[in-house]
C-alpha cells in the first residue's frame, strides 16, 4: 500500500509541475517588464493581464487529475482487498467505475472549452477511452492485486492521458 501511496503521489506531482513547465530550453516569458521597472511600474490599463490559454488550460487538466485520480486509485485498491464475487466486491468495482467515469467527464469538461482544436479532440479521445474503459468488465475483472492496480495508475492511465500530456509537456 504505502508503494501505491508513493506511485500516487509521484503521478500528481509530476503532472501538476509539467503544466505550465517551459521546455524549449531556458526560454524567457513573452512579456517582460523593462530593466529597471518593476511590476508595480507599469501602466494600469484597466485591462486584466493576458492569461495563457495554454498554462490555464494545463492547470484545469492537473486539478482534475488531482482532484480524480485519489478516488480511482483508492476503489481500485479497495477492489483488491475484498473477496471477489461478495457484495463488497461489486460495490467497489461500481465505486471504480463510477470514479472513472467522473474522471472521464471532468476531463471532457476542461478539454472542451480549449481554444485549439487539437486540444479538444485530444481531450475527447482521452475521455472516450476513459469511458469505455469505464463500462469494460474485462478490464475490471483483470484487477486482482496491488501490481494490477499499480499498473492501471501508472502505465494505463498515463497511456489514456498522453494526447493532452503532449499539449501540457
Amino acid at each position: 500500500m504505502r508503494r501505491l501511496l508513493v506511485l500516487l503521489a509521484a503521478g500528481l506531482l509530476a503532472l501538476t509541475t509539467a503544466c505550465g513547465t517551459d521546455r524549449t530550453g531556458g526560454a524567457t516569458p513573452a512579456v517582460q517588464p523593462a530593466p529597471g521597472q518593476g511590476a508595480a511600474s507599469q501602466p494600469a490599463t484597466g485591462a486584466a493581464p493576458s492569461v495563457d490559454p495554454r498554462a490555464a488550460l494545463c492547470q484545469a487538466v492537473g486539478e482534475v487529475y488531482s482532484a480524480k485520480l485519489g478516488p480511482f486509485a483508492a476503489a481500485l485498491s479497495r477492489m483488491t482487498t475484498v473477496p471477489a464475487g461478495s457484495g463488497d466486491a461489486r460495490a467497489a468495482r461500481d465505486e471504480a467505475r463510477e470514479a472513472l467515469g467522473s474522471f472521464a467527464a471532468d476531463m471532457r469538461s476542461v478539454t472542451a472549452t480549449a481554444t485549439a482544436s487539437e486540444v479538444r479532440q485530444a481531450g475527447a479521445k482521452v475521455a472516450d477511452q476513459m469511458t469505455a474503459k469505464s463500462t469494460d468488465d474485462k478490464f475490471f475483472g483483470a484487477i486482482r492485486t496491488g501490481k494490477d492496480v499499480e499498473k492501471v495508475l501508472g502505465t494505463t492511465v498515463t497511456g489514456w492521458l498522453e494526447p493532452v500530456d503532449r499539449y501540457c509537456a
